[in-house]
């Protein structure tokens, strides 16, 4: 204290502010320019104080709740606004940084003489703190709709579609903000900008239609809303039913989980065109069975159906108000067939499985009760008895006329006098018409037919 007394802290801060000053004008002019002063104080302050800042106004914070002695005590540094701030200033530092950098290069593009616009770096300035800005909104927003509006967070379809809604106006309002600091800056009016756009994005639809129609299905589900993420849905794809939980609706696709946990990808231009099953919007589940019995139990039926129906009915989950049959609906070649319908109230799987599988015991205890039995496929077949030896003398009858017909209608052979000469061993005169001629053969082959062992005759 005393030595501060001594010292004059007016004339100290002059001196200091007049050194700064000698020194900064001894510094070239270009690497003034290049250095942009007045913007590197401003990214190092923000840089270096931003956290401490927010968790020194958490301490005040909490400071303030024991002195006032409120009932709820402050919510953990991460959980408050405060704690959500912190990451996004960390993220607004980085933009200013990249800002900086930007300009300077600028700056250094100009010393050397090339043909840059005046005011372009206060341009890229403006684009990315209003990019940011959009972020912001979008980031803040995902963090107050759960905490202010309750409710809201608990009812998954109407956050969905908030949060989609939202989202879609945020980042509208930024771009629209964006295309009018560039019409300002070339000093064109926004309507010809925007209709500059129309015209380029009727272009690139033109190019990519699939991404194009894949975002317009995006917007559709967002309106319709067939369905949203935690639904289990159920569709046909490429030839293959799909029974999955939508994990994730993108603007280009939707993720859906199947049962074997394999992510599947589709692009929301298939939903557009195809039926979907929301199986988490049904308020009953069908149970149908069809069963059949023996054939002598006409006298039976009826008592047996109302069997069924006494035991259905008490079934806890049973809605008595929609279809409950339990009909004779055919007779057949093997029994009588019985259909038994009715509805479940409920949209668990698990527990209609449950239902089913008692529904299934109750049908089957009914009908042993009544002294009945399920009705199997039947097939007759007739075998009589023979003797073997009977069967033996028909088969050797039956081979020896089918040997006796086919020698009947079998043709004489002709032979050549060539093989009649081998067979023979004797030699045969050629006929009149000629060597080559072709007679008629021998019914009996035998190579000399003549007992008394003289020639045989031609």
């Amino acid at each position: 204290m005393a030595l501060l007394g001594i010292i004059d802290v007016d004339a100290f801060t002059q001196t200091c502010y007049h050194v700064v000053l000698q020194v900064w004008a001894t510094v070239p002019s270009p690497v003034r320019v290049l250095i942009r002063p007045k913007d590197l104080l401003a990214y190092l302050i923000f840089r270096t104080s931003y956290s401490r800042v927010l968790r020194l106004g958490y301490s005040v914070q909490s400071f303030l709740t024991r002195v006032l002695r409120r009932p709820l005590p402050p919510p953990a540094y991460l959980q408050s606004v405060l704690g959500f701030l912190e990451p996004r200033f960390a993220q607004l530092s980085q933009v200013t940084g990249l800002i900086y950098l930007v300009n300077v290069g600028i700056s250094g593009l100009s010393l050397i003489d090339l043909q840059i616009r005046p005011g372009l770096d206060k341009l890229f300035t403006k684009i990315a703190y209003t990019a940011y800005a959009g972020y912001f909104c979008n980031e803040l927003r995902r963090f107050i709709l759960p905490r202010w509006f309750p409710k809201l967070a608990e009812d998954k379809r109407r956050i969905y579609i908030v949060d989609r809604s939202s989202t879609v106006v945020i980042w509208t309002v930024t771009s629209i903000l964006i295309l009018d600091l560039v019409s300002q800056f070339f000093k064109v009016p926004l309507s010809s900008s925007l209709a500059l756009g129309g015209v380029g994005g009727v272009a690139v639809g033109l190019a990519a239609k699939d991404v194009v129609s894949n975002f317009m299905g995006g917007i559709m589900l967002l309106l319709t809303e067939p369905f949203t993420p935690g639904d289990m849905i159920t569709f046909l794809f490429q030839g293959v039913w799909i029974i999955g939980k939508v994990e994730r609706v993108g603007w280009y696709q939707t993720r859906v989980r199947n049962r074997d946990t394999r992510p599947v990808y589709v692009p929301n231009a298939f939903f557009v065109s195809t039926m979907v099953t929301n199986m988490d919007r049904i308020t009953h589940r069908k149970f149908e069975a069809d069963f059949m019995i023996q054939l002598d139990s006409f006298e039976h039926v009826e008592p047996l159906l109302e069997d069924i129906k006494v035991s259905l009915q008490l079934f806890p989950k049973l809605d008595l108000l929609s279809p409950f049959r339990a009909h004779l609906v055919g007779v057949g070649e093997d029994g009588l067939k019985v259909n038994v319908l009715c509805y479940f109230a409920t949209k668990s799987l698990d527990e209609f499985l449950d239902l089913q599988q008692r529904a299934y015991v109750e049908v089957s205890r009914c009908i042993e009760i009544r002294g009945l039995t399920w009705a199997f496929p039947r097939r007759t077949i007739d075998v009589r008895p023979r003797e073997l030896g009977s069967l033996m003398v028909e088969g050797m009858v039956e081979d020896a006329m089918s040997r006796q017909g086919a020698a009947a209608t079998r043709k004489p052979r002709k032979l050549s006098p060539r093989k009649i000469r081998r067979i023979t061993g004797t030699p045969v005169p050629p006929p009149a018409g000629g060597d080559g001629g072709v007679v008629e053969a021998d019914s009996n082959p035998n190579p000399n037919p003549n007992p008394s062992g003289g020639a045989s005759p031609n």
